[in-house]
């Protein structure tokens, strides 16, 4: 609303690489140009519609928490685990110039089990880890929220035990939502007003 009142975003310390819309690569990068091999460099190949040849790769080797995201596409939610980020030089489709295009590679998870979701009112998604079949590329830009995906080794009623996944979100991070929204000013019993944020 006045904008003297937002101060402008601090750089990061790290060193990182801008990419626009608020998102930027951060250290660590790979220390020299990266040659993908196997389902990786399939399905690079794929997006692009030509041989990737080499890029820069930022891993996530130690960093568990951040490997594990929800994916916006085509007004649908999905759940990755992002083997790397990279750097891919494209064509852009206006201009026909060169540019770079912040990318992760991920390999996906199952959709929620859509039984327990409605049981649960949307509180527990638990899910499978689909492996390297299901590796795709996704630009960074898709990438909605970070999550935790919590190991879990439910007894199914056949007896069987499987490998699955939970989904943990850092609570909050939807409030803004709740935010847009005010109710009528109401009264109290004894017929004072409520302050508008007091409630």
């Amino acid at each position: 609303m006045i904008p003297s009142l937002d101060p402008e975003p601090t750089p990061s310390s790290m060193p990182s690489v801008d990419i626009g819309e608020g998102y930027a690569l951060l250290h660590k990068r790979s220390k020299c140009e990266w040659i993908p091999v196997g389902v990786p460099k399939a399905v690079l190949d794929n997006w692009l519609g030509c041989d990737c040849g080499s890029i820069w790769m930022w891993g996530c080797d130690n960093i568990w928490i951040s490997r594990n995201v929800k994916i916006a596409e085509e007004g649908r939610t999905y759940i990755g685990k992002v083997q790397y980020f990279a750097q891919l030089d494209v064509q852009d489709e206006v201009t026909g110039e060169l540019r770079w295009e912040g990318v992760a590679v991920v390999e996906l998870y199952s959709e929620p089990d859509p039984d327990l979701l409605t049981l649960s009112s949307h509180l527990f998604a638990m899910c499978k880890h689909m492996g390297p079949e299901y590796t795709h590329v996704i630009s960074i830009k898709q990438i909605t929220d970070i999550v935790g995906m919590v190991p879990h080794r439910p007894t199914l009623l056949s007896g069987v035990e499987e490998d699955h996944f939970f989904m943990a979100e850092k609570p909050g991070l939807d409030v803004a939502t709740f935010l847009g929204h005010e109710d009528e000013d109401e009264q109290d019993e004894d017929g004072m007003d409520f302050p508008p944020n007091a409630v």
